[in-house]
C-alpha cells in the first residue's frame, strides 16, 4: 500500500532513531509500505512503516491515503469477523472458469436463460474485490469468508439487459440464503447502448421491493455516464458513487448533476491501492462507481456478519453518522463517506 511523507524523512536500516540514517527522501515522495511496526524505543517515534525499499520510516511524518486507512479498520474488524456465514448474489457478467481467486467461494447458479460462461471481466473483477485472495500477490478481498452466487446477466456482446437481470432476480427470489444483493451496473433510458424498456423497469422495480421487503440489502452503482442510473435511483437501494481527490466530485459520478444530490447516499474516495482482478496474477487501481459497490458490499457482509447491522435502515443511519457533506466548485453536494470511521463504528 502507498503513502506520502509530509516532510523529508530518514532512511533507516532499523525502526529507532539511534540508528544512523542512511540518506532521506524529499517531501511528497511516495513509498509502498510492507509493515507498520512498533519501533525499538519509546522515543515519541515509536511507530515505523517498513517500506518495500527495504529502509524503515517514522510514520509520523507520513500521510496515510484512504487506502492505508481503509486496511488498518479491516484488520481490526477481521478479528471478529471475515464475512463468514454471509452470501452475496453478485449480478454482473459472470466470473471467469480460469480464475483462481476465489478458492471455491462461488457459484454459478444455472438458471435457464442465464448465460454460464463470462466474456467480459467486470464481474471477476467485483468478485475479487468483496472476497478475492490472491497468494502470489498478498492481496486480499475486503470479506474474504463470503460465499458469491454469481449471476451472468450480459449478452453476447458484453452489456447487461433487463431480460436477463429479471431471470437472475427470480432466482434470487427463489434461494432463502442470499442476504446482499451487489449490482455494479446500471441502465440509461431508451436510445443508450446500455438502455432498458420501461416494461422491464416495472417488473425489476416490483422484484427489488420484494427483495428488500424480504430484508435481502440492494447496492447499486451510480453509474459512469454523469448520469443516475437505473435501479439506483430506486429509494430501496443503497446507491453508491465514486469520489476522487480533495477539490472535486469525480466526474464520473456527477458530470451532468447540479444542486443537492439527493441519491446516491454516499461517495466514496478512490483507495488507492491494489485488488485481484480476473486471475491471481493481475491486479488493477482502477476504482470507479461499479467498484465502490463492491466494496460496499464487502463491508456490508462484514457488518452483518459481525451483527453490527441487520437490516438497510441500519446500513442507512450508519452511511449518515459516518459521511460528511461536501461541496465543490460547481456546487455539487454529496454526502463523502468516512469508510474507516464506517467500518468500525
Amino acid at each position: 500500500m502507498k503513502a506520502i511523507l509530509k516532510y523529508p524523512l530518514y532512511r533507516r536500516l532499523s525502526p529507532s532513531n539511534l540508528q544512523e540514517p542512511n540518506g532521506y527522501l524529499d517531501k511528497g515522495t511516495v513509498i509502498d509500505i510492507d509493515e507498520v511496526i512498533s519501533g525499538e524505543m519509546l522515543d515519541g517515534t515509536a511507530t515505523w512503516v517498513k517500506a518495500n525499499d527495504g529502509f524503515y520510516y517514522w510514520a509520523g511524518g507520513i500521510i496515510e491515503n484512504s487506502a492505508i486507512a481503509i486496511k488498518k479498520a479491516l484488520l481490526q474488524k477481521w478479528t471478529k469477523t471475515r464475512g463468514k456465514g454471509v452470501k452475496i448474489a453478485l449480478v454482473d457478467s459472470g466470473i471467469y472458469p480460469t480464475q483462481t481467486l476465489l478458492k471455491g467461494k462461488y457459484n454459478i447458479p444455472k438458471v435457464t436463460g442465464l448465460p454460464i460462461e463470462s466474456i467480459d471481466p467486470h464481474g471477476t473483477k467485483m468478485a475479487g474485490i468483496i472476497s478475492g485472495q490472491s497468494t502470489q500477490t498478498k492481496i486480499i478481498g475486503i470479506a474474504p469468508d463470503t460465499e458469491i452466487e454469481a449471476y451472468n446477466i450480459c449478452n453476447d456482446f458484453g452489456r447487461p439487459t433487463g431480460k436477463l437481470l429479471e431471470l437472475a432476480l427470480d432466482d434470487i427470489l427463489s434461494k432463502t440464503d442470499i442476504q446482499i444483493v451487489s449490482l455494479s451496473l446500471g441502465f440509461l433510458y431508451p436510445s443508450s447502448p446500455n438502455s432498458i424498456s420501461l416494461t422491464y423497469v416495472t417488473s425489476i422495480t416490483q422484484k427489488i421491493i420484494e427483495l428488500t421487503e424480504r430484508g435481502i440489502i440492494v447496492i447499486a452503482a451510480f453509474g459512469n455516464q454523469g448520469i443516475l442510473e437505473f435501479p439506483g435511483y430506486l429509494n430501496q437501494v443503497l446507491t453508491i458513487g465514486a469520489f476522487q481527490g480533495k477539490e472535486s466530485l469525480d466526474t464520473i459520478s456527477a458530470a451532468s448533476l447540479g444542486g443537492q444530490v439527493n441519491k446516491p447516499e454516499c461517495y466514496i474516495e478512490f483507495p488507492e491501492w491494489e485488488y485481484c482482478t480476473d486471475i491471481a496474477t493481475n491486479t488493477s487501481t482502477e476504482y470507479y462507481s461499479s467498484e465502490m459497490t463492491a466494496l460496499m458490499s464487502g463491508i456490508t457482509s462484514l457488518l452483518l456478519s459481525g451483527k453490527d447491522i441487520t437490516s438497510l435502515q441500519d446500513l442507512r443511519n450508519r452511511t449518515a453518522i459516518c459521511s460528511i457533506s461536501y461541496k465543490n466548485n460547481n456546487s455539487i453536494k454529496c454526502n463523502k463517506l468516512d469508510v474507516p470511521q464506517f467500518i468500525n463504528k
